[in-house]
C-alpha cells in the first residue's frame, strides 16, 4: 500500500483540482484505473466488490479525493502571497456553468 499512496495516487490525481469538472466518463476511467491497481496490489478475487476493497483499505474514491484536493487548493489560493495570484477575481457560482472552483459546492460531484 505504500507504493500506492506514495507513487500511484499522486499520478492518478495530478492537477485534479483543475480538471475536476471533466466529463464523468473521464473521471470514471481514472476510478477504473484505481480499482484495477488496488485489485492487483491485493491480489483480490474477481467477485470482490470494489467498494468493499476500498472500505477495507480505508481508501476514498477518486471523486472524494479530488474534492478534498480542490478544497485545499482553492483555500490556499485565497491566502497566497504572490500579488498576481491575489488579483485573480473570485467568480460567482452558477448552476449551469461548470468551473473548477464550483466543485466545492457541486452536490452531484460525490
Amino acid at each position: 500500500m505504500l507504493i500506492y499512496t506514495l507513487i500511484l495516487k499522486p499520478l492518478l490525481t495530478y492537477a485534479s483540482p483543475i480538471w475536476a469538472h471533466a466529463a464523468r466518463t473521464n473521471i470514471n476511467l481514472i476510478e477504473i484505473s484505481q480499482n484495477v491497481i488496488l485489485r492487483q496490489i491485493l491480489d483480490a478475487h474477481w467477485y470482490m466488490r470494489n467498494a468493499d476493497i476500498r472500505s477495507a483499505l480505508n481508501i476514498p474514491t477518486i471523486r472524494q479525493t479530488i474534492r478534498k484536493l480542490a478544497i485545499n487548493f482553492f483555500s490556499n489560493i485565497d491566502g497566497h502571497e504572490n500579488p498576481s495570484i491575489q488579483e485573480i477575481p473570485t467568480y460567482p457560482t452558477y448552476p449551469f456553468i461548470r468551473r473548477p472552483r464550483d466543485i466545492l459546492v457541486d452536490p452531484d460531484f460525490n
